[in-house]
């Protein structure tokens, strides 16, 4: 699995947006690793192959914005830090990246799951992924919060 999701996050770096044609390809082969069948490490490296998928190939968010939101949020509610740290990163993602009329709306459940996973994390690399996401986040929606609610995000 690791092996098959770093050619995955290679060829997005290499190809950026003109990979979309190919993840429409291998994503459904890769969103299976998702489910209740597979171990937690599947989860987690597909969590993070499609992040930096995303991350590299921007315009296959609008195409997978809905599932992979759902994805997140159904896999934030763990105090597994590797898990975490990838839900984190992907959130970031699509904040970052993601049409603002997409992400808009989820913006309270993000910043509320992010906050969950950074007090339900022992390990330093999620909670510094979640602050991470935070920053991204305020760095593109702050005028949409109030701003006593990110200046309060992580007490």
């Amino acid at each position: 699995m690791g092996n098959a999701t770093d050619i995955v996050i290679s060829l997005s770096r290499c190809l950026q947006d003109s990979f979309l044609p190919y993840i429409q390809r291998f994503a459904p082969k890769l969103v299976k690793y998702l489910g209740d069948d597979y171990p937690k490490s599947d989860k987690v490296m597909i969590i993070g192959c499609l992040s930096e998928t995303f991350n590299q190939c921007p315009s296959a968010i609008t195409y997978y914005f809905n599932e992979f939101m759902q994805t997140l949020m159904s896999h934030s509610t763990t105090d597994d830090g590797s898990l975490n740290r990838n839900v984190a990163y992907g959130i970031a993602i699509i904040a970052d990246k993601a049409p603002v009329e997409m992400f808009g709306p989820h913006l309270g459940t993000a910043m509320q799951a992010i906050k969950n996973m950074h007090q339900a994390s022992l390990e330093e690399d999620a909670k510094d992924n979640c602050i991470a996401c935070i920053v991204r986040i305020l760095e593109r929606y702050h005028d949409k919060m109030p701003q006593d609610e990110y200046n309060t995000m992580f007490h």
